[in-house]
């Protein structure tokens, strides 16, 4: 089971339930604490580069250079990883999308607004909410690896293998 999001419940934030549910808990200001379910935030998506993967291979979790920078990992629903992608890694080749499921990952989990969002974008992710991981990420939460390329024009489309999902 993840170990909680630990600390004072942030006004206007979202931290996993305190009972140890899988459940998101969004605080409105001024509110009391009420739970919502995380709808389709099972799985969630993590983009990534081939060579980090086959890092976290031979050392058993996966640590990418942002975890150290910013403290944790940036994921996405399958909804939002284009615009993500499209974004932030448009034209890149050779990526992978780790597929998590988020009842494995033994790392606290923080649903919240982009920290730095693509700046011509803002305005379109301002509002949306993303699932970081704080901590390393165990390998047996990763549920399937997609290849993940650009199309000719250097956008990225969902692949079939996550349309299901």
């Amino acid at each position: 089971m993840p170990k909680l999001f630990v600390g004072a419940v942030e006004i206007g934030g979202v931290r996993l339930a305190p009972d140890g549910s899988h459940r998101l808990m969004h605080i409105e200001p001024g509110q009391q604490q009420n739970c919502m379910e995380p709808n389709d935030m099972g799985l969630i998506i993590h983009i990534a580069h081939p060579e980090h993967w086959q890092t976290a291979q031979t050392q058993g979790e996966y640590r990418p250079e942002g975890l150290e920078v910013e403290g944790f990992i940036h994921c996405s629903t399958v909804e939002q990883v284009i615009q993500v992608a499209n974004a932030f890694y448009r034209g890149q080749h050779g990526l992978v999308l780790l597929v998590i499921d988020m009842e494995r990952v033994r790392s606290p989990i923080k649903v919240e607004p982009p920290i730095h969002p693509n700046p011509e974008q803002a305005d379109s992710v301002a509002e949306e909410q993303y699932p970081h991981i704080y901590g390393s990420l165990n390998l047996d939460a990763i549920v399937q690896v997609v290849d993940f390329s650009p199309n000719a024009n250097g956008t990225f489309t969902l692949p079939a293998a996550l349309k299901s999902v």
